[in-house]
């Protein structure tokens, strides 16, 4: 197990940092603001910092609890990482001062003993990765979204299943409880880098469902049937799912719309995000070219209707469709 531990903390290490330029630099990323960037680097700073303490313990021993920034670093994680994760899901929420009080089990933490506030930090950490999770489970049955969203919600709620586990080992065995908390850190990075690497628009579409979800309707006013006409004679008629700079701006301009009141269109009447209604067109769009042209590269029908890369037309194809483009042009040759 500490060779799984020793492997978690390295891999943390380097890719806590790398997450946190993906996020600062990504145009595909959802509104940022100053407090979820300024959050996303200070959870990440802590993290690293932890896994740091980790990897020296695993190497030479040196107990990491005695190090005044290892300690300072744990008993913040939990806010921060509530802090960052309430700032992407729900960007638009107003800021209330209550806000801060997720901030007094770290000043608790100080007044404590060591073997009270620990596990009590983790329960409060494993009870904001469940909140993240219950959320993604929600606007799943609301909207229905695809697979992947419910397997991300799984591996939030076992992560906060681990950080409960660890808390519990604090006070049974040190070793264990760094070996646990190490893991449950290296997993929920790479939970995290699976999701944008599978799925690019994963937080766009979190994003966009959520504002729906929560927002005041801009759609007042608004002929929704004649949109919806528009909507899907630029689709259909004009296929301009096919352009791969089209972007939710340049939809709403076509339409006449505010990218607000497209966004809340395509999300109240197509029970989608504008970033999965785009890919269901393409996708449908290459599943008739697959068949219709077998001479013709599956790359080539890929970036034809609109796709930008090879590793984004299969991950979405496989996606809708559970299969490879390949395979199903094999299954209907």
């Amino acid at each position: 197990m500490q060779l799984a531990a020793l492997l978690a903390a390295a891999f943390s290490a380097i890719i806590g940092p790398l997450l946190v330029a993906a996020y600062l630099r990504g145009t595909h990323m959802p509104k940022r603001t100053a407090f979820s960037i300024s959050t996303c680097i200070a959870f990440s700073v802590c993290m690293v910092v932890v896994q740091w303490f980790h990897l020296q313990h695993f190497i030479s021993g040196p107990d990491p609890l005695a190090a005044l920034p290892y300690r300072a670093c744990v008993f913040l994680a939990p806010a921060l990482f509530f802090y960052f994760g309430r700032a992407v899901v729900l960007p638009d929420e107003p800021a209330s001062p209550l806000l801060i009080l997720h901030l007094v089990p770290f000043a608790l933490s100080w007044l404590l003993p060591l073997h009270v506030a620990l596990p009590l930090l983790l329960m409060i950490g494993a009870g904001y990765a469940l909140w993240l999770g219950r959320l993604v489970v929600t606007i799943r049955r609301t909207y229905r979204q695809h697979r992947f969203e419910l397997l991300f919600s799984a591996v939030l709620v076992l992560c906060a299943a681990l950080v409960l586990l660890t808390g519990s080992l604090a006070q049974v065995s040190s070793a264990n409880f760094y070996q646990a908390y190490s893991l449950s850190i290296g997993l929920a990075y790479a939970c995290v880098t699976f999701a944008l690497v599978a799925i690019p628009d994963f937080l766009n579409d979190l994003f966009e469902i959520t504002k729906a979800r929560y927002a005041v309707s801009t759609l007042t006013g608004v002929d929704t049937e004649d949109a919806l006409k528009q909507l899907d004679a630029l689709m259909l008629e004009r296929a301009l799912y096919k352009d791969e700079a089209l972007n939710l701006s340049s939809l709403a301009e076509e339409l006449g719309l505010s990218s607000h009141q497209t966004s809340e269109l395509i999300n109240q009447h197509r029970h989608c995000s504008f970033s999965q209604f785009l890919r269901s067109h393409r996708v449908a769009e290459s599943q008739r070219l697959l068949i219709a042209h077998p001479e013709q590269s599956v790359l080539s029908i890929g970036l034809e209707v609109g796709f930008r890369s090879q590793s984004t037309f299969y991950a979405a194809f496989k996606e809708a469709c559970g299969r490879t483009p390949g395979d199903f042009r094999r299954e209907h040759a």
